[in-house]
């Protein structure tokens, strides 16, 4: 833990490193550490960015989402392609890294289904577990673990119930909330044990990082009450999407905060991390990149910290490592993503990467 530390804070201050030592060698055993391949894009298996992954990377997670990349464009159980995430679990499977699954219930996605959304409410729940059948057993034995439901909770100032659950998004009803309730949430981990006995099951969500937020105790309040509920919940998801820009996190607030969610009794799973580095209208200077890019590589050094120190923590999963797959390569205020890949330079990760 301390070797890989000190070379996470050695290596910030450098402007161009290529990987020497894989991330994977330097990291405890216990710990997955990795990112993220799109089965359904067109990128994910780019000769080069996917040799880069196998290299660094001990775990992997495999995207698969019910509304995009005709996964499951027509209603039917014929009808769910599984050929772009049978593809990269082969690909990760073959080459020993542990498979992390993305999603089966993702309410907010799944309004972009015209057939899912538009459904009669009586078809829902058996539909939902249809796909969290299919998903689940068509590869038991090689997936580690899995997102069983996604962001089910409201941001604050959305539409929500009692217990912070979101029941609508932009005005457009979730489905699995109309037909189910906020009990969607527990009978689709139900679903998913039952499918996979062997699959470690979690709750991912945004927004929650720190116990100082509303939608955080929230979070916290629902898996303690679905824990004393029965419901099969393994861990919780951070997706920890952040920011260096102003003061960046509360290091000591997420400290506090994955404490408490491991004293519920459920591991903690860093998911989908990415740090904004830039809040600028216009490009930065050569010298306020560097300085950006600093302050990024302290974000991930310091959440990468917390993680290797909290004995819950059981992965660092990024989202993405190559500034063309990144979510924030397409946003108007960052200039910068952590982890640069560039193609045109085979095998080398550049500057701002923390981690080589």
């Amino acid at each position: 833990m301390k070797m890989l530390l000190l070379y996470l804070l050695s290596s910030a201050a450098t402007t161009l490193v290529a990987a020497q030592t894989p991330l994977k060698d330097l990291a405890p055993p216990n710990l997955a550490i990795g990112a993220v391949f799109h089965g359904y894009g067109d990128t994910w298996n780019e000769p080069d960015y996917q040799a880069l992954g196998l290299r660094e990377f001990n775990a992997m997670t495999a995207s698969i989402y019910l509304p995009y990349g005709n996964v499951w464009s027509n209603q039917g159980s014929n009808n769910i392609n599984l050929v772009g995430y049978n593809q990269v679990v082969d690909l990760l499977v073959g080459n020993g890294l542990r498979v992390h699954g993305h999603v089966l219930v993702y309410p907010v996605a799944n309004l972009d289904s015209s057939w899912w959304s538009s459904q009669p409410v009586n078809t829902v729940e058996s539909n939902m577990n249809l796909f969290i059948d299919t998903i689940l057993a068509s590869r038991k034995g090689q997936i580690w673990s899995f997102d069983v439901v996604n962001e089910a909770m409201a941001d604050n100032g959305e539409d929500m119930d009692a217990d912070g659950v979101r029941r609508s998004r932009f005005g457009s009803p979730l489905i699995e909330y109309t037909a189910m309730g906020q009990d969607y949430i527990g009978k689709a981990f139900v679903r998913a044990r039952q499918a996979n006995p062997n699959v470690k099951l979690i709750l991912n969500d945004y927004g929650c990082e720190q116990d100082n937020f509303d939608k955080s105790n929230r979070f916290y309040n629902l898996v303690s009450k679905l824990l004393n509920q029965g419901v099969p919940i393994d861990g919780v998801g951070f997706q920890m999407h952040v920011s260096s820009v102003g003061n960046g996190p509360d290091y000591e607030s997420i400290a506090r905060n994955f404490r408490r969610f491991r004293n519920l009794g459920v591991s903690i799973y860093i998911t989908e991390m990415d740090v904004q580095s830039s809040a600028s209208a216009v490009p930065l200077t050569p010298s306020q990149q560097q300085e950006a890019a600093l302050k990024q590589a302290s974000v991930w050094t310091q959440v990468l910290e917390i993680c290797l120190n909290e004995p819950a923590c059981e992965s660092f999963l990024l989202w993405d490592f190559a500034e063309y797959n990144s979510r924030l390569a397409n946003q108007r205020y960052s200039w910068l993503h952590p982890i640069t890949y560039d193609p045109n330079r085979a095998g080398e990760l550049t500057y701002p990467s923390p981690f080589f």
